[in-house]
């Protein structure tokens, strides 16, 4: 359990004075996305910040469309320091010793920021409504973490193998449709798709009926049906990207960005949106961090909608903001998750009955795998 990490000391007086402090310059920080000249070179220039992200091509993203222009702009500079997949114990250990190894993470998911919000980890501030007035409640009601891209997983497919069009996850479970098959070696999304395949509505529902003994029984009854038809068990996601870019398989539920890479290379495949779920990942400022005040003002530079699709758009990510699709182009935009076509048949993930369930779900899919 990741709860059995933190044992929190409040900081009321901390936090009531950041507050303050924050109040004060919100309207200065709102102003930056209009003006990003009047963010404040002459006290800011000569700082370095330590941003710690997903390392490789998406720090070369990154320093192209967001740290190289922010640093032209304010004399802020921008230092990337690869991310741990798991950074929870180091969060916390920052925020205990105030030794800072980084000023900010960007990548984290939803279960981490909500993590760090509810014992008291990381920084919180009040970004401007208007930022964030066209997002779903789902990805924006977690203090203090502010949506960087939107990730959605979904069933990918080969239309020249299965010779037709797939239009729910239990396709993947009708063997009268041809294709190779093959399912991620997850509990958490091996379970949420036998369920979907079972009947149990995608979203909410599938947390409902994990919650008695006999849900869980039949989700793996599911599994037992099509234990035997799948040819690949694939263990992350640049795993199953190779075996549908070498045709080894030609129906696999996985990130819709990895398609998006494939697609763009000119392989003839298809993304299956319905009955998908999305999730954000976002930034988060250690807490009691003395640049938090800096970070936010590059956060709330990284939130410009041509900023965004800078970023967003060469990963296969969905943009947090819609305003961002006009700096998108529209063959490209069609295949991003927050797309109003697409978007609107995905459903958000339940972070929080998975970050609570992950370690019982992938225990038990991996005794049901191994028999």
């Amino acid at each position: 359990m990741l709860e059995a990490l933190i044992n929190k000391e409040p900081e009321e007086n901390e936090m009531l004075t950041r507050r303050l402090l924050l109040k004060t310059t919100t309207g200065i920080l709102g102003a930056a996305i209009a003006s990003p000249a009047i963010i404040g070179r002459a006290s800011a220039a000569g700082e370095t910040l330590y941003i710690a992200d997903s390392g490789g091509s998406v720090t070369k993203i990154y320093r192209e469309a967001l740290y190289d222009p922010f640093e032209k702009e304010t004399g802020i500079r921008i230092e990337a320091v690869v991310r741990s997949p798991q950074p929870v114990a180091q969060m916390k250990s920052m925020v205990e010793t105030r030794n800072y190894t980084f000023d900010a993470t960007v990548g984290g998911g939803m279960d981490q920021g909500a993590f760090y919000a509810q014992n008291g980890l990381i920084e919180e501030f009040d970004l401007p409504k208007e930022l964030f007035d066209d997002l779903p409640a789902a990805v924006r009601n977690i203090r203090g973490f502010v949506p960087d891209t939107i990730s959605a997983f979904s069933t990918i497919y080969r239309p020249s193998a299965t010779k037709r069009q797939l239009s729910s996850v239990a396709d993947i479970w009708d063997m009268s449709i041809k294709g190779t098959r093959s399912l991620p070696r997850s509990g958490r999304d091996t379970i949420e798709w036998a369920l979907r395949a079972d009947g149990v509505p995608a979203g909410e529902a599938i947390a409902k009926e994990l919650q008695t003994e006999a849900g869980w029984k039949r989700a793996f009854a599911k599994l037992d049906e099509i234990k035997p038809n799948i040819l690949i068990w694939w263990t992350n996601a640049p795993h199953s990207a190779q075996i549908l870019h070498n045709g080894e398989v030609d129906i696999v539920p996985t990130y819709t960005n990895r398609a998006y890479d494939l697609m763009a290379q000119g392989e003839k495949l298809e993304i299956m949106w319905n009955e998908g779920y999305y999730t954000a990942y976002g930034w988060a400022i250690p807490k009691g961090n003395p640049k938090a005040e800096l970070v936010e003002k590059l956060i709330l530079y990284s939130l410009d909608p041509e900023r965004q699709a800078k970023r967003a758009a060469p990963t296969g990510q969905g943009t947090p903001s819609a305003k961002a699709f006009k700096f998108i182009e529209e063959n490209k935009s069609k295949l991003l998750p927050t797309h109003p076509d697409n978007f609107s048949k995905l459903v958000p993930l339940d972070y929080q009955f998975w970050g609570a369930n992950l370690t019982k779900a992938n225990e038990r899919f991996n005794e049901w795998l191994a028999k």
